[in-house]
């Protein structure tokens, strides 16, 4: 899964500042006049994390 360690950091971020981040969009270059390509929800952390090895 590429680009794991970002989503990752993100949702770890908003926990630490005592937020809860439901999901992370994805684009190329995570500006948000791109089109959209994809979406991480906390469900996939397992997965993500698992990718890193």
């Amino acid at each position: 899964m590429q680009g794991a360690t970002y989503e990752i950091e993100a949702f770890e971020e908003h926990t630490d500042r005592g937020k809860r981040l439901s999901a992370v969009l994805i684009t190329q270059n995570g500006k948000e006049t791109e089109g959209l390509l994809g979406i991480v929800t906390v469900y996939d952390l397992p997965e993500a994390i698992a990718s890193l090895g």
